[in-house]
């Protein structure tokens, strides 16, 4: 893998002024965004999330110098690499999913303030996630109904396994 990290300008105690500035293998990359957050290596490309604009309200996803996301509302939570892939969380509508490689991918959740989406897996082809306050998807079905909590998805030998309590 390659080192990435961000160097913050601070321009004293304005954070209106805040400047990251994010370097690979020691070379400054871009000083474009601000408050840039977590950066990946995701099939040899740099991804990171930064507030679009100065008001701070609006994240996208910056994958190999490209603005990615700018249709949604704001990218939440966090990047994740499934099979080489970049995967993210985007909001619309009040409305929460994941972008796999692109394109929108499950079900749209309206979770309110603290449900989430996380935890997303690839299984023999087919995509899953796990959801607060609900029972994981799995190609685009809820899965475990029948037990009080599912968590913990994994693959296993190319089958889904994941942890269940049904008291």
């Amino acid at each position: 893998g390659k080192l990435f990290f961000v160097a913050r300008n601070d321009s004293g105690r304005d954070p209106s002024k805040y400047k990251d500035i994010i370097f690979m293998e020691g070379k400054k990359v871009t000083d474009k965004y601000d408050n840039v957050d977590f950066l990946r290596d995701i099939n040899g490309k740099l991804a990171f999330i930064a507030y679009s604009d100065y008001t701070k309200t609006k994240k996208i996803v910056v994958y190999d110098g490209q603005e990615l996301g700018k249709d949604y509302d704001t990218v939440v939570g966090g990047l994740y690499d499934i099979d080489s892939k970049l995967t993210y969380i985007a909001k619309k509508d009040d409305k929460e999913f994941f972008v796999f490689d692109g394109k929108e991918i499950g079900k749209k959740h309206s979770l309110g303030p603290y449900g989430y989406l996380h935890s997303p897996i690839m299984v023999d082809g087919k995509f899953g996630y796990e959801v607060t306050w609900g029972h994981p998807i799995f190609d685009g079905i809820e899965i475990g109904k029948e037990f009080v909590d599912v968590y913990g998805l994994i693959d296993v030998g190319e089958k889904l396994a994941y942890g269940a309590r049904d008291e």
